[in-house]
């Protein structure tokens, strides 16, 4: 393996390599882990199992995209109880749910990146997690989950609006003009809004 002479990695994109799988994370987390801080696998044929070998070896990293990955709760949860200091987190059309985002939203204390996009087991249990313990969101992604009321989306533009610079919002289609109005009262800083 390729990792097994490069220990000093500190970036790795595999992104969209469809023919890597869990064995090639599995090497890569086993013989560059304690330098990794960006690992990039958006697209990858990997299960739960290329995260738990990420958390068990991995300790320093700060920006991580599984997007369009088969992962769930269960390596979203060890994800954030190992890596405390992640800023960026892209789940992008992940078997994430409320779990995987609750686990988020009270071991990542400095997440300032979060993509949910198309996350369709994500429902407001999830999201009103997030307004209980996450205020340093800088942009968030939670296009494509449908079934997010108001009550949770202006619960967190209420906790996290200050420091949002982008949000989107895209086929929330259960979202009214009360989620409009807590982004005019809550989110002063906000350059990008999709709705």
């Amino acid at each position: 393996s390729v990792f097994k002479s490069c220990t000093r990695l500190e970036t790795v994109c595999l992104s969209n390599s469809s023919l890597l799988g869990d064995a090639a994370v599995r090497a890569l987390a086993e013989s560059s882990g304690p330098n990794l801080t960006t690992v990039l696998l958006r697209s990858l044929p990997i299960t739960d199992e290329s995260v738990l070998h990420l958390a068990a070896h991995c300790r320093n990293l700060t920006v991580v995209d599984l997007g369009t990955t088969a992962v769930g709760d269960k390596a979203v949860t060890a994800l954030a109880e190992a890596w405390p200091q992640l800023i960026q987190l892209e789940l992008r059309q992940t078997s994430v749910g409320d779990e995987g985002v609750t686990a988020i939203a009270v071991n990542l204390r400095n997440i300032q990146n979060l993509d949910l996009t198309n996350c369709i087991f994500v429902t407001d249990v999830g999201i009103l997690s997030l307004a209980h313990h996450t205020n340093t969101l800088v942009r968030v992604d939670l296009q494509g989950i449908e079934t997010l009321t108001d009550s949770s989306v202006v619960a967190f533009l209420e906790a996290a609006g200050r420091t949002l610079i982008k949000a989107d919002l895209q086929k929330c289609v259960l979202l009214t003009d009360a989620t409009i109005d807590a982004i005019e009262k809550h989110c002063l800083a906000l350059e990008k809004l999709n709705m």
